[in-house]
């Protein structure tokens, strides 16, 4: 059902944890309750951190973790519309089903991204 890709990110999910005094988002899946806070630590428009709290499957624990790899170093400018079918393109992809974790995880990603901008 999942790639090699997702599923490393499943097993070993990267920057799990939340960051205190920091701009944060959060995403619900609303097809299953699956949902996810990030948190970003920017510096100067640059996210130099961010990390993730997630409560669901094997897609919204992937999705969480990838959406904090391409936020780290990104500017927030850059980041700002990044969509649910570029995440699953950066996993390799996701089935059909699972890709409303993508835009849980995207949704908080937007989120967080606005709330820093907002600072």
């Amino acid at each position: 059902m999942y790639n090699k890709q997702v599923m490393d990110h499943f097993l070993r999910p990267r920057n799990v944890g939340t960051i205190d005094d920091a701009a944060q988002g959060s995403g619900r899946n609303d097809d299953c309750g699956d949902t996810v806070v990030l948190s970003l630590r920017v510096v100067e428009g640059v996210i130099e951190e961010a990390r993730f709290a997630s409560k669901g499957c094997a897609g919204a624990i992937a999705c969480s973790s990838a959406t904090t790899e391409l936020l780290t170093g990104s500017t927030l400018e850059n980041f700002r519309s990044i969509t649910a079918e570029e995440l699953a393109e950066y996993l390799g992809g996701l089935p059909d089903a699972k890709m409303g974790c993508a835009a849980m995880a995207t949704d908080a990603a937007r989120a967080a991204i606005e709330q820093a901008l907002n600072e």
